[in-house]
């Protein structure tokens, strides 16, 4: 697998224009202020979030995995 940082910048721009590009569809297709389009920015926006909530976690397993971490809620190694 390559770095860690190559595949997430890559893994993040394509999620986010995904994303932005839906959020353009729906912003042409529904009216402003309708609540088709209040829910599909809201379902976008918590994509957003899972995107970014994803690559932490993954990042913290390989951290974890780096430092040899059993139990990273406990005090002691």
């Amino acid at each position: 697998m390559d770095r860690f940082a190559e595949i997430t910048w890559r893994c993040s721009y394509f999620m986010l224009d995904a994303l932005n590009g839906a959020m353009r569809n729906a912003v042409a297709k529904d009216k402003p202020g309708s609540a088709a389009l209040v829910k599909t920015q809201q379902a976008l926006a918590l994509g957003k979030v899972v995107v970014a909530v994803g690559i932490f976690s993954i990042f913290e397993a390989r951290l974890q995995d780096g430092l040899r971490c059993r139990d990273s809620f406990s005090a002691s190694r």
